[in-house]
């Protein structure tokens, strides 16, 4: 009996960590559109990106 909750436990934690690499990479592929006054804005030089700390950021020369 304890051997297949160790069996268990180690299964789940297998596959839990192969789905992790998954979730993050699918993330990155989001891209992100920036509008303003109902025009998109276009960026030749570098595209934005989602920063987790302050949120969107836009690379640009204005």
């Amino acid at each position: 009996m304890k051997l297949k909750k160790i069996g268990f436990v180690l299964m789940s934690l297998l596959l839990i960590l192969t789905m992790i690499p998954a979730m993050t990479s699918a993330a990155s592929k989001l891209s992100i559109l920036v509008e303003v006054n109902g025009n998109l804005v276009s960026f030749p030089d570098a595209k934005p990106f989602m920063d987790r700390a302050t949120g969107c950021r836009c690379l640009s020369d204005l």
